[in-house]
């Protein structure tokens, strides 16, 4: 996996969306990569679901990496409260930048999913400059 590659440790993959809002509460990530096409919950009703849960006042970045790459399906992602939007086929080194934008100031390692992998949740907080294990969800 290209998160455990780029020395994250603190993360969770899941490959059964009906799963996310628990695993969500109990994980509690910095940061969700997630995807929109899914088996039986889509992506926006997990995104719904994340944002209805997430404490008040708290900023949970989202970001979407899917095969769906139109500029309908961008707007409808980032209007439904993803923060950032990436369309398959991913580089690894966007995916990376993209991460450490989402999880600033902290100094992040690059990652990606997972093929098959249909959302994560990564944890990014630590000390200035130094780099902690993701999680994700």
């Amino acid at each position: 996996m290209a998160l455990k590659k780029a020395q994250y440790s603190d993360f969770r993959s899941l490959t059964d969306p009906t799963r996310a809002q628990t695993e969500f509460e109990q994980f509690q990530p910095d940061l969700v990569l997630l995807d929109l096409q899914m088996p039986k919950l889509d992506g926006f009703a997990v995104l719904a679901q994340l944002r209805k849960s997430a404490p008040a006042g708290e900023f949970l970045p989202v970001l979407v990496i899917t095969g769906e790459n139109t500029a309908e399906t961008r707007s409808r992602a980032l209007a439904a409260g993803a923060n950032d939007f990436l369309g398959k086929p991913i580089d690894y080194s966007e995916v990376m930048l993209r991460i450490r934008i989402c999880c600033k100031p902290v100094s992040v390692p690059a990652g990606g999913g997972n093929p098959g992998t249909i959302g994560s949740s990564l944890r990014c907080k630590g000390k200035q400059n130094q780099i902690r294990p993701g999680k994700i969800s």
